[in-house]
């Protein structure tokens, strides 16, 4: 690779970290264009959707930038962010009463309408520089080598750039490589001599909650000029995120957290028609003098919480979150077709908290027009780091970073299983090293087992892809209980989600199209053909939509073996997928604290990297044998 130079600096560098010290902090590293390293602190402190300098994610990131010259990309740099950073106690408070740790005081009114209305000033130059030094401070790194990415410029270069864009891509990798991060190769590279022709343009959506004063964006991606040009700025105080997020809190749960509740309890309300729905008369969509959409809202965000109170207070929860929920799949979907009409460019990237909405997302990608929607798997604002490493790294060297198609990102500890054998003397566990560990693990899952899964680097994202894993037989309605309110003492509306062998999503999935609907992340709704609601029984809503991973064949992943094997004991190549942690407590990255995790479990068998433990103790063991 050529080195990277920056026009402020004849300094090169060789690698760019990405940093986010707002919710759900992180970083990410990008060597020579390719994603090397990208993790949330969460998973390294067990603070679930931690804030403020990724301490423990940088010190990784240094580690595995051995050397190299570092170009450091922080994001976001408004005012309210700006408070933050200068009284770090503001973050700090805001977190504990956002996951509702300590009783609210008698200012929380105030402070909360002061935060919304905070929140809508943009940044300008004058943040960017004093946010750039502040970094660099933070960071003990020279000024020059500080290059600041605006909070939506950084979510649409996760959407743009980790994608292959060719036609002949459509979402599905190629066999990975040696490293197991799955690299693609790029498009407008040649193979064999021949030009491989490059893919149209792509429209990139972001819509979130608020940063740096939008509440979303909309990009042209143009692979030919190797440009993320902006055609589009939703203001804040027309956001869909931090509708929800009102919803959300005033429904009496956690903000930024639990918006899949309310997305789940939403199933469980009868239709109501569009009159009747007062958020539907908040939000307006129309057209600005170039044809582009234009979003608006009637209600303030300072007046927002109190204005979703009223609502709230006469009328039945289920029916609140259905209300909610019509207001999103009414509006996103015809923002998305007015796209297409006023562009003509049929394929979009999408990322930004609203995209974790799987019903939605579901509904655009069959909109009209509408022939390739991929979602980023760290789609919310854990993704920042992500986002901001590739788009310096873009922006530095005019080149378009590697597409990858592997969100299992998380630091390479080796076999996870390596020190099973002192676990076991310490706790009392039996200790087994199968030959294949995918085939010990699908056996106790068609009889019936729920088995823990910790194999490799972990998922970057919300979502466990098969790296951070507790599965169990996806027709077992007895093993979905059992891990809601006994394992994971969840909310009993909340489905678990599948995973499935992309061989068998069009006789599971009624609106599986081909290729072109390839779901590797969970980022997308489905509905189930008959066939498909009994195998997955376990693992869909009462509405007979799923939220699936669909695995592609690839024997090297023990993920794929693991599902093979299952779809010959089971005859169908599908387990409830949920993430390996405990209520209120993030996944972790290293053994030790998946080994903690299961201790804590009901769960009796741990598949940890080579490894097969299991609970001996009649009191530790499993929690229901289905």
């Amino acid at each position: 690779m050529k080195p990277i130079v920056e026009n402020r600096s004849s300094a090169p560098f060789d690698a760019v970290i990405g940093v986010w010290d707002g919710h759900d902090a992180g970083a990410a590293l990008v060597i020579d264009g390719r994603v090397e390293l990208a993790l949330n602190e969460e998973r390294l402190s067990g603070r679930k959707l931690d804030v403020g300098m990724p301490v423990r994610c940088l010190a990784a990131m240094r580690a595995a930038a051995a050397g190299r010259r570092i170009a450091w990309a922080p994001t976001t740099s408004d005012p309210a962010k700006t408070l933050t950073r200068v009284f770090p106690s503001l973050k700090d408070n805001y977190y504990r009463l956002r996951r509702r740790l300590p009783p609210p005081g008698s200012m929380s009114g105030i402070k909360q309408r002061a935060k919304y209305s905070l929140t809508q000033l943009s940044t300008n130059r004058l943040f960017r520089s004093w946010t750039r030094h502040w970094f660099a401070r933070a960071l003990e790194a020279p000024t020059e080598t500080v290059f600041v990415v605006d909070h939506h410029e950084a979510h649409a270069a996760a959407a743009a750039f980790w994608p292959d864009w060719s036609q002949s891509g459509l979402g599905l990798p190629p066999m990975p490589a040696q490293s197991g991060i799955g690299i693609l190769p790029m498009s407008a590279q040649s193979t064999g001599g021949t030009p491989v022709p490059l893919p149209p343009d792509v429209l990139i959506v972001t819509l979130d909650g608020i940063g740096d004063g939008e509440s979303g964006s909309v990009w042209r991606w143009s692979e030919a000029r190797g440009s993320l040009e902006k055609l589009l700025s939703i203001p804040g105080s027309a956001s869909f995120g931090l509708f929800f997020e009102h919803v959300t809190n005033e429904l009496q749960m956690r903000p930024l957290e639990d918006e899949g509740k309310v997305m789940a309890l939403a199933t469980f309300a009868a239709e109501i028609p569009a009159q009747a729905n007062p958020f539907l008369g908040w939000f307006s969509l129309g057209r600005d003098a170039s044809g582009l959409p234009s979003l608006r809202c009637s209600i303030a965000p300072a007046r927002m919480a109190a204005a979703v109170a009223a609502v709230v207070w006469s009328t039945p929860r289920e029916q609140v979150c259905r209300m909610a929920q019509q207001t999103l799949e009414h509006f996103v979907p015809r923002f998305f077709a007015q796209l297409v009409e006023a562009t003509g460019i049929a394929s979009f990237g999408y990322a930004g908290g609203v995209a974790s909405n799987i019903k939605v997302n579901r509904l655009v990608r069959s909109t009209p027009g509408i022939e390739r929607l991929e979602v980023c798997p760290a789609m919310g604002d854990g993704g920042l780091g992500l986002g901001a490493a590739l788009m310096v790294w873009h922006r530095l060297t005019g080149q378009r970073p590697q597409p990858f198609a592997d969100f299992r990102l998380g630091i390479d500890h080796g076999d996870l299983g390596k020190g099973a054998e002192a676990v076991a003397n310490a706790t009392g566990a039996a200790c087994q090293r199968p030959a294949d560990i995918a085939t010990e693990v699908a056996e106790r899952v068609a009889a019936g087992d729920i088995v823990m899964w910790a194999q490799g680097r972990m998922e970057l994202g919300p979502r466990a892809l098969g790296a951070r894993s507790i599965v169990a037989r996806a027709d077992s309605i007895a093993a979905r209980d059992d891990l809601n309110l006994r394992l994971k003492r969840r909310v009993w509306f909340q489905p678990f989600c599948p995973t499935i062998l992309l061989s068998e999503a069009s006789e599971l999935l009624a609106d599986y199209r081909g290729p072109r609907d390839a779901n590797l992340h969970m980022t997308m709704g489905f509905l189930t053909t008959p066939r498909g609601r009994a195998a997955l029984a376990g693992a869909i809503g009462p509405d007979g939509s799923c939220r699936p991973q669909m695995v592609v064949e690839n024997t090297a992943d023990p993920w794929y073996r693991f599902l093979a094997q299952v779809k010959a004991l089971t005859g169908t190549g599908a387990v409830i997928n949920t993430s390996l942690n405990l209520h209120g407590k993030p996944m972790s990255d290293d053994a030790a604290g998946i080994i903690e995790a299961w201790m804590e479990s009901g769960v009796q068998h741990l598949a940890l990297g080579s490894a097969l433990l299991t609970k001996t103790s009649p009191s530790n063991r499993q929690i229901a044998r289905t």
